[in-house]
């Protein structure tokens, strides 16, 4: 049967929230159907992730950490306890459960290395540095909203927020009307950096194809707050297998984030070390790749 592209694939399957027909398709279009080994992550507004797998013909569609939503009213920091089937949130102060069947947020947050008194009791004695966290296109600033920065998080894939921060202690994220130009809150993701200045720009690790085909393997990010940069990088093998003939590459991107245009400047690099295949020894007897 063939839905929606004529490539004899099967109907998809869903595990998790039902995220409807209109984004499978979409995702689907990204990858150029269903067909083939290849994999794609969607970001969704609530803070949830859908990935797609294609499984050569037998596609999958994947939602996991589906953000709750309430009328509860607003929490401040706290300390989770988790366990696979539930997770409880304590109080800071006093350690009171104040969720027995709390969700946690996704872990698309970062600790800066300041503190402000953003969302803080007055009385608050703990000096703990700030967390921002996307929920969904919402940047938060210790589990609240802060609209004098300007942005709507709108980037679609999963990813930490990086902050460059004025280091002055009344004015670390800046004011509604330095942020219009001054754009100071980044997405880093394992593979895509996003700037909200001027119109927006994203910088992506480079080649594509290994990561959407399924046979790569991403490694970081890092950031580094001192020079405001990001490191992203992959290790892949050749489209004919991970012991096809041909070597092993691995391509890195350095990515300097900015105030000013031009935003973000990236700096690719490569590898390719070819490597002898081992020999292994056992009861004293050699044996080499391809010795059954």
């Amino acid at each position: 049967m063939s839905w929606p592209f004529d490539d004899g694939s099967d109907l998809p399957l869903r595990d998790g929230f039902d995220v409807g027909g209109a984004q499978e398709r979409k995702m689907a279009s990204m990858v150029g159907g269903y067909s083939g080994i290849r994999t794609v992550e969607e970001l969704n507004p609530d803070g949830s992730i859908t990935i797609l797998r294609t499984r050569g013909g037998r596609p999958i569609f994947e939602t996991t950490g589906v953000a709750r939503r309430s009328a509860q009213a607003q929490k401040y920091r706290g300390f989770v306890a988790k366990i696979p089937s539930r997770a409880v949130l304590f109080d800071p102060y006093t350690l009171d459960i104040l969720d027995a069947n709390y969700q946690p947020a996704v872990n698309t947050y970062s600790v800066q290395d300041f503190a402000t008194s953003w969302n803080v009791p007055t009385d608050d004695d703990t000096d703990w540095y700030d967390v921002v966290l996307f929920d969904g296109s919402t940047i938060k600033v210790n589990a609240k909203a802060m609209p004098t920065l300007g942005i709507t998080a709108n980037h679609g894939y999963p990813a930490i927020p990086y902050v460059i921060n004025r280091e002055t202690a009344e004015d670390q994220y800046g004011n509604a009307e330095r942020n219009t130009t001054e754009k100071r809150v980044f997405a880093v993701g394992r593979y895509s950096v996003t700037s909200w200045g001027g119109g927006g720009v994203t910088e992506t690790l480079t080649p594509t194809a290994p990561r959407t085909e399924d046979r790569a393997m991403t490694i970081g990010q890092r950031v580094d707050h001192a020079t405001n940069k990001a490191w992203l990088g992959q290790l892949y093998h050749p489209a004919a297998g991970w012991d096809a003939s041909g070597e092993w590459y691995f391509t890195s991107a350095e990515i300097t984030m900015l105030l000013a245009s031009a935003y973000l400047v990236k700096v690719a690099g490569n590898a390719n070390v070819a490597m002898s295949p081992p020999s292994l020894i056992c009861g004293g007897k050699l044996w080499n790749r391809g010795t059954a």
